[in-house]
């Protein structure tokens, strides 16, 4: 059993899953976090699954993963509020994003695109 800390609603709370994760008939590998590009990175690591496992069950399911953002992905792992941009037209406004991310940066924020 493991216990993974997810900020849920603003709040804190540890969810608590077992180590079986679902795998593929077709494949023979674990059904959702090992498909596309991503499992050539992880390897034979365990932890990824747990999470996914843990996400799913806050989310209701694994069927609601590929639901979810990146915002809030980064959200509930964290615990840290994210803001979002758009880009405009208005070159003064791209002007402003821009200025703003580059000191997110420098401040080491989590940032994404």
């Amino acid at each position: 059993m493991h216990g993974i800390w997810l900020c849920c609603q603003s709040a804190w709370r540890s969810i608590v899953v077992d180590d079986f994760v679902p795998y593929s008939k077709k494949s023979g590998k674990q059904a959702f976090i090992n498909s596309g590009t991503i499992s050539r990175y992880l390897g034979e690591f365990t932890w990824p699954l747990i999470i996914e496992k843990a996400v799913a069950k806050v989310l209701g399911g694994y069927a609601y993963l590929s639901s979810m953002t990146v915002c809030a992905a980064f959200k509930m792992l964290t615990g840290s509020n994210y803001l979002t941009f758009r880009v405009k037209e208005d070159p003064s406004q791209n002007q402003r994003c821009l200025g703003y991310l580059t000191e997110c940066e420098k401040k080491n924020f989590i940032m994404n695109a």
